[in-house]
Formats: structure tokens, sequence, C-alpha cells
């Protein structure tokens, strides 16, 4: 479990409002579309395409933690 609040930048004990803050805030950086905005390499598009689904999926788990 500790991975995912790694991922997220966050420790354990972060309140709910600052998860979700900390999850959107990865996710605005390492969004697809941003990176293919700026005219990447799709290297770096697939790049982003697996850690926005690592930011998700820790989200999804930390999310789900009472």
């Amino acid at each position: 479990m500790s991975k995912h609040y790694e991922t997220l930048g966050v420790s354990p004990d972060a309140s709910a409002a600052d998860i979700k803050k900390a999850y959107r805030q990865k996710v605005g950086e390492y969004h697809p579309d941003r990176i293919e905005g700026k005219g990447l390499p799709p290297e770096f598009i697939k790049f982003a395409n697996d850690k926005l689904a690592e930011i998700n999926a820790a989200y999804a788990a930390v999310k789900g933690n009472p």
C-alpha cells in the first residue's frame, strides 16, 4: 500500500482532500493529451499512458482504503 501513496506523492496519513489534490496534480502532469500537445515523440506519449495508468491504480487503491 505504501507504494500507492508514494506514487501519488503523499503520506499514508494524508487527508482525503490532500490525496485528491495530489492525484489531480499528477494526472495533469502526466496526461497523454498534454504530452502530445507539446509535440513530444511517441515514446513520451507511451510513458505518459503507462504513468497515468499507474497513478489511476494508486488513487483507486488509496481511495478504497478506509
